[in-house]
């Protein structure tokens, strides 16, 4: 008995395993997401940088593009902060490690006090660039997000159609 059953438990399995080997799980209707890796962006196996994918979103999703293009401007923002601010940090570092070797008084003080206030400026752009480029990039890969929520809940179309065919009338329900 014991192994009867357990020949009706090997061949139930089987057979389950067989049936799920045959089921196709290709689902047409599903929707195409916009991935990110980084700051690479994937849509239907191709690959786009930031600026195509700014391009990409302008055709298929203008509030979202909107979002994103913010974001892509406060980036680029941030960015030119940064070197700007580590410009101004060389310039004033330069001017301050010179003035040491000023020919006098005056040379020393004008040297000592536009190397210090390039300094201040240029670490007030620095400490400026981090929330900016923090802000920029969120609203960067947020839309990407809201892009493929926007995708999921399309909703489909449903109809119900009155057919006319050599076999007769009916009714076609397309969704």
């Amino acid at each position: 008995m014991k192994k009867m059953l357990l020949l009706l438990a090997l061949v139930m399995s089987a057979m389950t395993v067989a049936a799920q080997e045959n089921v196709n799980t290709n689902n047409t209707d599903a929707p195409i997401l916009l991935e990110r890796i980084g700051n690479t962006y994937y849509y239907n196996n191709l690959a786009m940088n930031q600026k195509e994918c700014d391009a990409f979103l302008a055709q298929n999703n203008l509030p979202i593009y909107k979002e994103f293009h913010s974001g892509y401007k406060l980036q680029k923002t941030g960015w030119s902060l940064l070197g700007v601010g580590l410009g101004l940090d060389c310039i004033g570092l330069g001017l301050t490690i010179g003035s040491i070797f000023a020919p006098d008084e005056v040379a020393f003080a004008a040297m000592l006090g536009i190397g210090a206030t390039s300094l201040t400026i240029g670490s007030c752009c620095e400490i400026a660039c981090i929330p900016v480029l923090v802000i920029g990039y969120t609203r960067m890969h947020d839309s990407v997000d809201y892009f493929n929520i926007s995708q999921r809940n399309k909703q489909k179309t449903l109809s119900l159609n009155l057919t006319a065919s050599q076999n007769g009338l009916g009714l076609a329900l397309n969704f």
